[in-house]
């Protein structure tokens, strides 16, 4: 990624705070490839091309609305497993559990096995963090003004990152990432 900003892939990593998307579509910039996008059905809020376009291109997203909870699981696994994709995000309101979290990294690693992809798995929460065994966990909140845009994204917890803040701006259609 970006001075020293890492998401290991074959592992679910947690985003939180009310940039959560902006920080997935972010990361999307950084992957080529569809994007698996799963979310429960009864949200009222969608992506909207228009607005993604200047991060991804919209064919790219392929979503996948839920009924339930263990659905958007099972369809986060099944694309992590069948190497369609190298970034999977999905939409949870509440937190899987360990097991859950488990699966999710097993099934990356099997499509990494089997069919020699890399995927990397985004959980998006709305609570302030806290999903058990997350690979990490990160924050992001807007931080507009009147001149700039911008977003703040820490993180909370990671392996292969110590706890940190940087600052992303948007200027130009093109991301500035620094400390």
């Amino acid at each position: 990624m970006d001075e020293g900003i890492v998401f290991s892939f074959e592992k679910a990593h947690e985003i939180f705070g009310n940039s959560r998307r902006t920080c997935a579509l972010w990361i999307a910039t950084k992957i080529n490839g569809p994007i698996v996008w799963i979310r429960p059905d009864w949200f009222s809020d969608q992506l909207f091309p228009d607005g993604i376009i200047g991060w991804v291109n919209p064919g790219r997203l392929i979503t996948i609305s839920t009924g339930c909870s263990n659905d958007i699981l099972w369809a986060a696994e099944e694309a992590l497993r069948s190497g369609i994709t190298k970034l999977v995000v999905l939409e949870i309101t509440t937190h899987p559990t360990l097991k859950s979290v488990r699966r999710l990294n097993l099934a990356a690693e099997t499509g990494r096995k089997e069919r020699d992809n890399h995927a990397l798995c985004l959980m998006l929460t709305s609570q302030n963090g806290g999903v058990q065994g997350a690979e990490s966990r990160w924050s992001m909140s807007m931080q507009h003004t009147a001149r700039e845009t911008m977003w703040e994204l820490e993180c909370i917890k990671s392996r292969h990152t110590p706890p940190s803040t940087w600052k992303l701006e948007n200027n130009l259609k093109k991301i500035t990432v620094r400390k």
